[in-house]
């Protein structure tokens, strides 16, 4: 299942199993990026299903789907949305307007740990070692995801002072991180970007993968996949709400066993201190990008 409707799951029914006072919750989310991308009866399909379960609990959700993040973003500037996920480097390059009209950062991860690591991986008989080794071979990433993305560029045009899609022959976007993997492994594409938690689990499942492929590059634990962020002017016992569940989802009576099913491993408050990490590593990646433009 997609991470956006594993989210919009425990959005849905945490605040509708805690919600005491009648209220409506107003979310916005990407459409673009995610399986529903191409699919707009089944955006249409799930605004509905989530509106209709949110009644039945006696509360109201309103879902809004939008292409990009500076849509979302206006709308929860203009009132009509409550709470919205943003992608990170229009975050960041947005972020004293951000500051002005909202509060109570936050993010997911689901299946790794709080925060995410990437891997370059490569056949071992290219007896590659890094970014340079890049240079006019085909690189597999899963469709989608930006952080994956940013990271490699972000090492291309540290190495090789241009952008992976420059110096790449091509870049080979998969429905799944595991197809990336088994592209490289099937002589398909030379390198692959994942998350380390995908490569630990398919070298457990199948060992013969690491026999043929190695990691030759990893990127600091300190990744996450979206920031999430409310109004300042948000009705408080949402946000309350919100944030005392992400502490304890799989205490929480009737939705622990979803939480288990669904791999939610954290949602979980962004403070100042990672806000200047996250800061300080998109804005070199601005820097890099205008400087070798």
């Amino acid at each position: 299942m997609n991470n956006l409707l594993k989210l919009l799951l425990i959005l849905i029914f945490s605040l509708t199993l805690y919600a005491k006072e009648d209220f409506v919750n107003r979310f916005g989310f990407l459409s673009e990026g995610t399986i529903l991308s191409s699919f707009k009866d089944a955006r249409v399909a799930l605004k509905v299903w989530l509106e209709d379960t949110a009644h039945d609990n006696d509360t109201k959700v309103e879902i809004e789907f939008h292409k990009t993040s500076n849509s979302l973003y206006k709308a929860l500037k203009n009132r009509e949305l409550d709470m919205v996920v943003l992608d990170l480097p229009f975050f960041i390059k947005n972020q004293k307007d951000i500051f002005k009209t909202s509060d109570n950062f936050w993010s997911l991860n689901i299946v790794d740990d709080k925060f995410t690591q990437y891997y370059l991986i490569a056949k071992k008989s290219l007896n590659a070692k890094g970014f340079k080794d890049i240079k006019n071979k085909t690189v597999s990433l899963k469709k989608g995801t930006l952080g994956s993305f940013v990271w490699a560029d972000k090492n291309s045009y540290i190495i090789n002072k241009s952008s992976l899609k420059k110096v790449t022959k091509e870049i080979q976007e998969k429905k799944k991180e595991s197809f990336a993997v088994l592209n490289v492994f099937f002589n398909k594409s030379d390198f692959a970007v994942i998350r380390k938690k995908t490569w630990d689990i398919m070298t457990e499942l199948n060992p013969s993968i690491s026999n043929k492929l190695e990691v030759i590059k990893k990127s600091q634990k300190n990744h996450i996949p979206f920031i999430g962020i409310f109004h300042k002017n948000t009705n408080k016992k949402v946000i309350d709400i919100f944030f005392k569940l992400s502490k304890e989802l799989k205490n929480v009576d009737g939705i622990e066993k979803m939480v288990e099913l669904l791999k939610v491993n954290s949602i979980f408050k962004i403070d100042n201190e990672f806000l200047k990490v996250l800061d300080k590593y998109y804005s070199e990646y601005f820097s890099l990008i205008k400087k070798y433009k």
